[in-house]
């Protein structure tokens, strides 16, 4: 073993990088240096190489080859080895911490060209911003498995994917590990959103599921299959997902798909979750280009989802390891169909493979320095009004808004005004009846976001006069209120101010209030008109887009 004594007091970190990462660049995982002999059987050395969002690499973290202890008696380890196998497909993902702030990675405590893994311990690396490196954390476990997938919330513990060893939870710089689930057999990776905890593994009922409720720590989680997910994709290495109607719940997803032992076959396939169902919205794959899908992640601004993936290429077609780009027009479309465009960024130096790639991670400051949100009712709406002292790296406010505070829909958006402290009002024109509950989400330019307040405003009886109450909310959505005391069938019809019919449909209303909201009626801002009709009765008012 090569040891290395430093006379660093603070317990398991390296030296930190001279240069902190770039937020909103790419940060790639990368196996071996180039005169390593690559194998599946056999450990690499690993280096995170950072990308700008043109494929130009800024520069090289190399993760530590040599063991690192806290005094001169080499009893307390500071750092372990951290080495992959190189062409083992199963591991090498990057994964970004739920909060941002650190890059998670697993491996092995051995020297590069080690092929005898058995009661070797396995490794969780840890780095943040400033590019610091902490290996200190690291078990063996029974059956010695691949160390496949690792993911922290916010720095303080890891989950890691086992392969046949399910997946268990160990806290940072801790010695008790927990097996979390013992029921997928073998998956492939693990991530995070919103909060919960996801794994992608071959179980055929369970290729892509939760993990218990939340961030789990305690033993015998159960995994809880996503409706409508592929029970034929089992080679699933990685999984990004987005949340498009800012309710905190996905309802987008691509998957990598390396294609198991035919890496010609790789696709990135497309999830669209419909009435409670992820529905197949087509896959995605080129030859020469996508084969041996590995790793993936991405942002999404309006409608553009512009994911980025890594490649482990095919050597049986002389496709090269690559860092790729592929921008999909249409967050609702089947790309089957509507081809996202593909670009390749970068491809790794001979003798090399990549294999994860995940955002840089961020520094700490609050891109907003929040004052007050406030709102109250002026006639039949609500006006609200924020402030903020001051604004970093701002992109803009969505204002979201709910009847029973629980699922919110977006009801504006507010660019952000500069990095000064600035003041924001907005009028709620279409409140629903009684409490609405009114809710803040601030988007970075990078696409990141905090939800900031939620106020609650009763309109009471106000908004209960108004028989119909329409509105637009973000992405083309139109959605009508009908207040009605007889049940029965009725027709909704929006025409603009030429008198040009933009929908007519049928409805089924119940005695009370009624909520509709009809997908995909994008129109410029402006008045319209919106017309009820029911059996013996038609009421017809204006409203404003803006």
């Amino acid at each position: 073993m090569k040891k290395l004594f430093t006379f660093f007091l603070a317990v398991g970190s390296l030296t930190a990088s001279s240069q902190s990462f770039t937020s909103g660049n790419l940060v790639v995982s990368r196996l071996g240096n180039g005169t390593e002999t690559l194998s599946e059987t056999s450990t690499s050395s690993v280096f995170l190489d950072e990308y700008n969002l043109s494929g130009t690499k800024v520069r090289s973290i190399a993760l530590p080859t040599v063991t690192e202890f806290t005094d001169e008696t080499q009893t307390v380890v500071k750092n372990r080895r951290f080495t992959s196998l190189g062409l083992f497909g199963y591991e090498g993902l990057l994964s970004l911490s739920g909060d941002g702030r650190f890059l998670t990675m697993g491996g092995y405590d051995a020297d590069p060209g080690t092929s005898s893994l058995n009661g070797v311990r396995r490794v969780m690396a840890l780095v943040n911003v400033g590019g610091t490196v902490n290996t200190g954390t690291s078990t063996t476990i029974s059956g010695n498995p691949n160390p496949r997938s690792v993911v922290t919330n916010n720095g303080t513990g890891f989950w890691f994917a086992v392969g046949a060893a399910n997946i268990r939870y160990m806290a940072l710089g801790g010695t008790g590990v927990t097996t979390v689930s013992t029921q997928p057999t073998a998956s492939r990776s693990i991530g995070i959103f919103n909060g919960q905890l996801y794994a992608a593994t071959t179980v055929a009922n369970l290729r892509m599921a939760t993990i218990g409720t939340g961030m789990p720590i305690t033993a015998g989680q159960s995994l809880t299959a996503l409706p409508g997910t592929a029970a034929t994709d089992a080679n699933t290495n990685q999984f990004v997902m987005f949340d498009t109607d800012a309710n905190n719940i996905p309802d987008l997803m691509y998957t990598a798909n390396d294609g198991g032992a035919s890496p010609g076959t790789a696709t990135i396939r497309k999830y669209v979750l419909e009435s409670g169902a992820w529905a197949p919205k087509g896959t995605l794959s080129s030859t020469g280009i996508t084969e041996g899908l590995k790793g993936i992640t991405g942002n999404i601004t309006g409608n553009v989802v512009t994911l980025y993936a890594v490649t482990m290429g095919n050597t049986g077609t002389s496709t090269p390891s690559a860092l790729l780009k592929i921008v999909d027009n249409d967050k609702g479309s089947d790309i089957s169909t509507t081809i996202p465009v593909l670009t390749r960024l970068a491809t790794a130096p001979a003798g090399t493979v990549f294999k994860g790639v995940a955002f840089a991670p961020k520094e700490t400051v609050t891109p907003v320095r929040f004052g007050t949100f406030n709102g109250k009712i002026e006639g039949n709406a609500v006006r609200l009004n924020w402030n903020t002292f001051s604004e970093y790296n701002n992109s803009h406010f969505e204002l979201l808004r709910s009847a029973d505070g629980k699922t919110f829909v977006s009801v504006a958006t507010l660019q952000g005004k500069g990095e000064k402290g600035n003041d924001y009002i907005y009028t709620d024109y279409n409140p629903y009846p009684g409490i609405n509950y009114y809710q803040l989400k601030q988007v970075d330019k990078d696409g990141t976001f905090e939800l900031l307040k939620t106020i609650a405003i009763n309109v009471g009886a106000i908004a209960k006069t108004e028989k119909v109450a329409a509105y637009f909310s973000s992405e083309g959505i139109f959605n009508v209120n009908v207040n009605t005391s007889v049940a029965g069938q009725g027709h909704i019809v929006l025409n603009d101010l030429t008198g040009r019919k933009i929908l007519n449909v049928p409805i089924i209303l119940k005695e009370g209030s009624n909520a509709f909201s009809f997908h995909n009626i994008k129109m410029p801002s402006g008045i319209y008109v919106v017309n009820l009709k029911e059996k013996n009765t038609s009421t017809s008012i204006k409203f404003r887009k803006d």
